[in-house]
């Protein structure tokens, strides 16, 4: 039985009528088309201004939809509230009247999160509420094979990576990217890879000081005045690295 506050206000016994009787008459119309059944409970200003009423989805599961009329309803559309986690944008024109609004109130959310909880291994919540929006999964071993039957759709593969070429982010002769922090290092201290051979075919990466120590252990490495010049480790071009000092 719906709990609805009739009594409504009456100007000469000292609360004047805050809506013109026409808005009740109106409202009560509607609350008619909509079945009287279906309304749970009506409060403030004549038992109009909330009206909360019984929806029922497809699958037979009651949910509650509360719904506030403005002082200028129907010309602005009324706010709702109700046991979901997001509300769908209401569409609304002076014409529109409360059964419009039960309409557009059609939730598939729920029974997608039923489907989860009875075909996967629900950690937590045991026991969500219907305007829960999240739950933690077990995926078990095969983690990336579930994931995609979770969301329902084929997952991206990585982007195409060339393995040489990832490989020359790392030095070709210490096979790091970073070069330890060390004082003794000076400017190179932690630094990255900052030479790369000319040759497209190789484009190896190098520290330039593990270059320079490189080249000075090769007997056929000339110097001309603060360059060293010597082949590429890797496809014997030419390489010119400037002496710094560590």
């Amino acid at each position: 039985m719906a709990e609805v506050d009739t009594g409504l206000p009456r100007e000469g016994n000292g609360e004047a009528a805050r809506r013109p009787a026409a808005f009740y008459s109106s409202v009560f119309a509607q609350i008619e088309e909509v079945g009287w059944d279906r309304l749970v409970s009506g409060k403030g200003d004549g038992g109009v201004s909330c009206l909360v009423f019984r929806v029922l989805d497809d699958q037979g599961r009651n949910h509650l939809l509360e719904i506030t009329l403005p002082m200028n309803y129907p010309a602005c559309p009324p706010s709702l509230m109700a046991d979901v986690p997001y509300l769908p944008q209401l569409q609304w024109s002076k014409s529109s009247r409360l059964k419009d609004i039960l309409c557009q109130f059609q939730e598939d959310y729920w029974s997608i999160m039923d489907e989860i909880d009875k075909v996967l291994w629900v950690v937590n919540p045991t026991k969500p509420a219907y305007a829960m929006s999240h739950c933690r999964i077990a995926l078990g071993n095969k983690f990336h094979e579930n994931l995609s039957t979770v969301l329902d759709f084929a997952l991206p593969p990585p982007p195409s990576v060339n393995i040489e070429d990832d490989k020359q982010i790392d030095c070709g002769i210490c096979y790091v990217k970073h070069l330890p922090i060390d004082d003794e290092l000076g400017d190179h201290s932690g630094g990255t890879t900052d030479y790369t051979c000319e040759n497209p075919s190789c484009s190896r990466s190098f520290h330039s000081i593990c270059l320079r120590d490189w080249l000075r252990s090769i007997t056929t490495t000339r110097q001309s005045f603060d360059v060293l010049f010597g082949n590429c480790p890797y496809c014997s071009e030419p390489v010119a690295v400037k002496i710094t000092d560590r």
